[in-house]
């Protein structure tokens, strides 16, 4: 059975570890600026940095290697999908279903690297720089992980005791009870919700329908409910992506792509996500993508809205099929 819903609490990261992850996203947009590189600052780099900050034994702390070599692979897909495919049906599938491999394959914690595997597609980059851009920051979360334990920790010592919540026992990758015995039951359900999504895309002329963080989301409510923080909750789900949409959008807007924008948007999307009590990290990805679309409007929000709520319908269809099946 999926997680059961707790009452709504608001939670916040320790000032420590909210000083670290602004410092950080300042440093990464500094040096996509000066190296001209935009997607060294791959958006869901915010959530990674804000999982192994504030979880410094968890799996992806654990798992410097890994944390560098998965995006990498996913990105390399995903240039090589969008050089060779139109965006499509076929297009979307294959890079979902390849990055999916990826992880699979690897044995991999870092589920975020679906993102960037798809982060070419909706955005048309075929550049082979992306992938390298990528391991830049990735690359310096692996170094972080490496300082000793207890100074990483310290950080997160000042966070006032927080009450129990649902969250996923093992980042977002690890197996579920349930995914072991049914262990393909979830992937009908993943491509209906990319064939109604690319349904939404040909209707409203936007490809951010199926922004990257999006895909996450799904491999991580479909594959794995048990695991799954927000798995209850779809209205907040919807609401935090639109206010962590909404307001790095805000901030680039403001302040342009510079690092005190960076800083500030990480803050924000986590002052959000605290507010609804969630524990989300893709939302942070959906804050961060305005920094790397030409010119974002506010059509941006309303795609991410649409996708979400989908996404939050597909799920719950699919978790009330499941509880009707052995």
């Amino acid at each position: 059975m999926p997680p059961t819903a707790k009452r709504w609490v608001p939670r916040y990261p320790a000032p420590g570890a909210l000083a670290v992850l602004a410092a950080f996203l300042a440093l990464i947009v500094a040096l996509a600026n000066g190296s001209h590189q935009p997607y060294v600052l791959f958006p869901e780099l915010g959530a990674l940095a804000s999982v192994i900050v504030q979880r410094p034994a968890g799996a992806w702390a654990r798992s410097p290697l890994l944390l560098c070599l998965t995006p990498f692979l996913t990105a390399l897909v995903g240039v090589a999908i969008t050089r060779g495919l139109d965006y499509g049906p076929v297009s979307v599938g294959l890079d979902v279903a390849l990055s999916i491999a990826v992880v699979r394959l690897l044995r991999s914690p870092i589920a975020p690297a679906l993102s960037a595997g798809m982060l070419p597609l909706a955005l048309g980059v075929t550049a082979w720089s992306y992938p390298l851009s990528i391991l830049v920051g990735t690359g310096l979360l692996a170094l972080w992980s490496r300082l000793p334990l207890a100074l990483r920790e310290r950080l997160n010592a000042t966070a006032r005791p927080r009450p129990p919540m649902v969250e996923p026992a093992g980042e977002w990758a690890r197996a579920s009870t349930s995914e072991r015995q049914h262990p393909w039951r979830w992937i009908p359900w993943m491509v209906v919700f990319l064939g109604l999504g690319i349904l939404l895309i040909t209707a409203t002329g936007s490809r951010l329908v199926l922004y990257p963080p999006l895909v996450v989301m799904a491999y991580d409510m479909l594959s794995t409910p048990e695991e799954c923080a927000w798995i209850n909750r779809p209205v907040a789900m919807v609401l935090a992506c639109l206010g962590t949409a909404s307001a790095g959008l805000l901030t680039v807007q403001v302040l342009g792509v510079t690092p005190l924008a960076g800083g500030i948007a990480i803050l924000a999307c986590l002052g959000w996500l605290g507010t609804l009590g969630l524990f989300m990290p893709p939302a942070i990805g959906a804050g961060l993508l305005p920094f790397v679309i030409h010119a974002p409007g506010w059509d941006y929000p309303l795609a991410v809205v649409l996708g979400t709520a989908l996404l939050a319908v597909v799920s719950r269809c699919a978790l009330r099929t499941a509880a009707a099946k052995p």
